[in-house]
């Protein structure tokens, strides 16, 4: 044992370690080269260092009749919560099935242990996963078993009969980026055994919302909703509205059904939620999204003023020249304080009492000037945005429409969508209120079950009706609750009592929203992105799906694992790339979402932002996640690439592009770039829409890869000259030479390997993909020069394929690394190369993660004890032999990867090996924090304090002798060791 003189921590090291065996007198014959095990990476644990500080978005509620205790909460891509002591603690469940992304979940009214899930995110937002059908359970969550409906892709809704369980309807909303023919409404009569689609309305159209009348469950009403995705991850999907979304009702369980059009817009629909209120269901609630949402109507009003409150009335500040308050005489200084015979008391009135107005009516106004009163008429003009959505008052931001001016849209104000009331069972509507936030991502809506005066509308902020829905407030959830609600429970007995989710998980109200407790203490954060600092006891960084960017130790001395408070906050907005320079710890890189870029000192506070300014005619435009990174051989030199590959010699202070515009299409942008470890001068950079590009001088020259260029500009030499005049900007990047920092010059190293690898002949890109598809990642080797690493993710683009690929000769020819890949695997995030061993790589999927020891050519799952949960990114730190997974859902999760690194086909197929242990450090304890959460304090895993031995064994041994022994070769300990073949921890 050794000590540190910083005496800090211990580094414990097995002195010597001897495996004796005796095997029988069978021959042994070489075996081929085998797939690693499953059985030995099973052995192979992860472990969790959370966060559930900020949780991550929750989809759906349901809480048992029997017991408002027992709950279940589901995730939009870290599976299923169960609670039966109203959340002080929770079980995951849900975590070994084929995918964890749920859209709804219901237990039966009738019996708790008989539950029901269907998979695939429904929220149609640019981040969602997809599902395999619906999973059916019958011991409370403890057992799963998929009843079918595979192809669905996407479950909207699922209803159960209050009084038979074996009743079940289940609403497939479908493929989220093209047709699919098994959308449509389903029923189920014998408990999931067989399925009948009862209401299809076509492939694109699929169903989203089933409400059941409480008092007679024949009578449903469904909300169909036609929505599509394109390869793009723009804010909204490509089409929000279609002639298939609408309500549908039917009296008889589904055997016909009749399509509700009264009261309702005429035009196109989009995403819709419907509400029954219990008492009566005479009484239902729509939140209805129209195509012609928040536009002005075609006669609105132009006044011609700007104006703020003034004490009594409405001071205007500032008068249209030519306009109709200027040729009315009305001057800036004025104080409105009617209009005709209606009191304005403030801006906020006189601009309501001009909207009810229409264009070419005259109104008389009366003001206040120099301290005496005058009327004016005033005639209004036709409003130059009238008829159009860009530029109304009626619009919010991300697409919404506010509360409480429904009097101001005119009397087909029920055209532009909003919430709505029916008192005839949902045959009949009539529109109550104009608020609609966000359709796409909420449009859910809910009534208290026992007093149908509150009525709650779920968007960005939680907004909350106390009067029938005539009027709302946005302050439904308070300060301190986070923003985008998804999922709100009202308890039957009590309204008061309230359960709500959103994108920051689970919340608890018991005073009908005036306070909320948080219960974030289940780990279901969404990163998208994971970076590691170069210390030994070193911190974890990623950004979130809504969180912001954070960062925390991966180890702590004052108990047994991270918890909460160790987690601090680094940026803002949809968190992403975090990258920590490797001369120095505490400057971080950060980003949120479109390109947003900073730099951070966590000493000193210094910082700033990373943008680059394009040249007049020339537009930069970025992808909602932006990649970039710190150069391998001078940490100084930050890249970035948008729909140009961008360059800074001083950490971001200054930045130019250094290459013509890279994306194929007027919506691309750059989805993954890579610098060579061995020659500063090469960089891959891939785009959105399928575009692949390779420099090697250093961003002079430009070759696209994919597609291929044109025969006559085939050479990089003239296919760069020929780019290069596209943009004078890619002539301003500077020289690397110019980059200043404290260690040498950028590095000179040259390739490990200057020798071709021997491996098959590859084949250009274009056979072995089916088209653009977008890029990924990408990961130059650190071992070979001319060897990267390429991931194609194709679901954007309605296809399923599994698209990883190498080439060794800088992207002139490719080999598939599909190999025995399943489609379970799901689409491909992230491919990482190993640090230290060339032949082991790291597959982040849709599905989970996979590893292979031979570089390739066969592949095994490496979830162990992991949920099947997506992985974006895989992050090494340089000593300690850890793996770090960034997961889509489930947080953090560390692996020792030491043993994996010498793992291969000798070893798999060799009678008998031993792997050299791993290092481990056994850290001072420090005194434990106060900790007053009891079960409610989510604390992480340490690593563990004791050194892990591992072996393996071609074939059963007869005696197998594992022993601890001194420098002197003299017996410590003698360990149990087993004799069967396999994998031994």
């Amino acid at each position: 044992m050794q000590r540190s003189k910083q005496s800090r921590w211990q580094w414990v090291s097995v002195v010597g370690w001897v495996l004796v065996t005796t095997f029988g007198a069978a021959s042994w014959a070489q075996a081929p080269t085998p797939t690693l095990p499953k059985s030995w990476v099973d052995q192979m644990r992860w472990r969790c260092i959370g966060p559930a500080t900020m949780s991550g978005r929750i989809t759906a509620l349901t809480v048992s009749r029997h017991d408002p205790n027992l709950w279940w909460a589901a995730s939009a891509s870290g599976g299923l919560l169960k609670t039966t002591n109203n959340g002080i603690t929770f079980e995951h469940q849900f975590d070994r099935q084929a995918t964890i992304s749920i859209g709804d979940v219901q237990v039966a009214p009738s019996n708790p242990n008989i539950v029901w899930v269907g998979t695939g995110e429904s929220n149609p937002r640019n981040s969602v996963s997809w599902g395999d059908g619906v999973y059916k359970s019958t011991d409370g969550g403890k057992t799963w078993k998929n009843m079918g409906l595979k192809k669905t892709f996407q479950i909207g809704s699922i209803a159960i009969h209050p009084k038979n369980p074996d009743i079940v309807y289940v609403g497939a909303l479908g493929r989220l980026w093209g047709p699919n023919p098994d959308r449509g409404l389903y029923k189920t009569t014998d408990g999931g055994k067989t399925w009948k689609k009862i209401l299809y309305v076509d492939d694109k159209t699929g169903v989203i919302d089933i409400e059941m009348h409480p008092k007679n469950p024949d009578v449903l009403l469904v909300a169909t909703y036609e929505r599509q995705r394109d390869g793009f991850d723009g804010n909204d999907p490509a089409k929000k509205y279609g002639a298939g979304s609408a309500i549908y009702r039917t009296t008889n369980g589904g055997r016909s059904f009749t399509k509700i059009t009264k009261g309702l817009p005429s035009g196109k629909l989009g995403r819709i939620g419907l509400c029954f209120y219990a008492r009566d269901p005479r009484h239902v609630y729509a939140v209805i999204e129209s195509e012609k949402i928040g536009k002005m109507r075609p006669d609105f009003p132009f006044a011609g003023i700007e104006g703020t409150s003034a004490e009594a009335g409405a001071r205007i500040t500032k008068v249209v020249q030519k306009g109709p308050a200027e040729r009315a005489g009305i001057r800036a200084g004025d104080i409105v304080i009617a209009i005709d015979d209606t009191p304005v008391y403030s801006y906020a009135d006189l601009l309501a009492a001009i909207r009810k107005a229409k264009a070419g009516d005259k109104a008389v106004w009366k003001v206040v000037r120099d301290h005496r009163g005058k009327e004016i008429e005033i005639k209004y003009a036709r409003h130059r945005q009238a008829g159009k959505r860009k530029g109304s008052p009626f619009t919010t931001r991300l697409g919404g429409q506010p509360p409480n001016v429904q009097e101001h849209q005119g009397e087909k104000g029920h055209e532009y969508g909003g919430v709505y009331h029916s008192e005839d069972g949902g045959v009949t509507w009539k529109r109550i209120n104009s608020l609609n936030p966000r359709p796409m991502y909420f449009s859910q809506i809910r009534v208290d079950p026992r007093d149908r005066n509150h009525i709650w509308v779920l968007g960005i902020p939680l907004y909350h009706s106390s009067d029938g829905g005539k009027t709302f407030t946005a302050d439904g959830a308070g300060r301190g609750v986070h923003v985008d609600h998804h999922a709100l429970w009202i308890d039957p007995r009590d309204g008061r009592h309230m359960i709500l989710g959103n994108d920051g998980g689970i919340y608890v109200t018991y005073d009908r929203g005036q306070h909320w407790d948080h219960l974030n203490h289940v780990v279901i954060s969404q990163f998208y992105h994971v970076g590691v600092g170069p210390r030994r006891r070193y911190r974890v960084y990623g950004g979130l799906q809504d969180n912001g960017s954070w960062g925390a130790p991966n180890v702590v001395r004052h108990g047994s694992g991270p918890a909460n408070p160790d987690w601090f906050r680094v940026g803002g907005g949809d968190g992403f790339i975090c990258l920590v320079d490797p001369e120095d710890p505490d400057q971080l890189y950060v980003e949120s979402q479109n390109g947003v870029m900073m730099r951070y000192h966590l000493k000193t506070g210094e910082g700033g932002r990373i943008q680059p300014k394009p040249p007049k005619g020339v537009q930069y435009r970025f992808n909602w996640k932006t990649p970039f990174l710190l150069s391998h051989h001078n940490s100084r030199i930050h890249y970035s690439a948008g729909n140009y590959v961008f360059r800074s010699l001083n950490r971001g202070r200054s930045i130019k592009a250094i290459s013509p515009e890279i994306s194929r299409t007027d919506r691309g942008a750059a989805s993954a770039l890579a610098e060579s470890p061995l020659d500063e001068d090469v960089l891959y950079v891939g785009t959105t829409d399928g575009a692949l590009w390779v420099t090697r001088s250093g961003g002079r020259q430009w070759h696209r890869i994919y597609p291929p260029e044109a025969k006559d500009a085939s050479s990089e030499e003239s296919a760069g000259k020929e780019l290069a005049k596209k943009t004078a900007a890619a002539k301003k990047g500077g020289n690397k030479k110019d980059a200043k920092k404290s260690q040498p010059e950028a590095s000179k190293k040259k390739p490990a390997s200057s020798e071709k690898p021997s491996v098959p002949e590859g084949q250009p890109l274009e056979k072995l993909l089916p088209g653009p598809r977008w890029v990924s990642s990408l990961t130059a080797s650190r071992f070979h020069a001319g060897r990267v690493y390429a991931t194609f993710d194709g679901h954007r683009s309605n296809d399923d394929g599994i698209y990883p690929m190498v080439s060794e000769d800088y992207g002139k020819t490719w080999r598939s690394l599909r190999a025995n890949l399943p489609e379970a695997a799901g689409s491909v995030r992230v491919l990482r190369e190993d640090l230290q061993n060339e032949n082991v790589l790291y597959l982040g999927c849709e599905f989970g993660c996979w590893v292979s020891v031979d570089r390739g050519r066969s592949w095994t799952r490496l979830n162990s004890n992991m949920p099947h949960v997506a992985v974006h990114e895989f992050a090494q730190h340089a000593t300690s032999g850890e793996l770090i997974a960034g997961t889509h859902g489930r947080g953090i999760w560390i692996l020792d990867v030491t043993t994996l690194r010498q793992i291969n086909a000798e070893a798999i197929a060799a009678p008998v090996k031993l792997y050299k242990p791993n290092t481990v450090v056994m850290w001072k304890r420090k005194p434990s924090r106060g900790n007053s959460g009891g079960p409610r304090a989510y604390v992480g895993q340490n690593p563990t304090r004791e050194a892990i031995l591992d072996y393996s064994l071609g074939r059963p041994a007869r005696s197998v002798e594992l022993k601890i022994v001194d420098f002197r070769g003299r017996k410590v300990v003698e360990l149990p060791a087993s004799r069967q073949k396999g994998f031994h921890r």
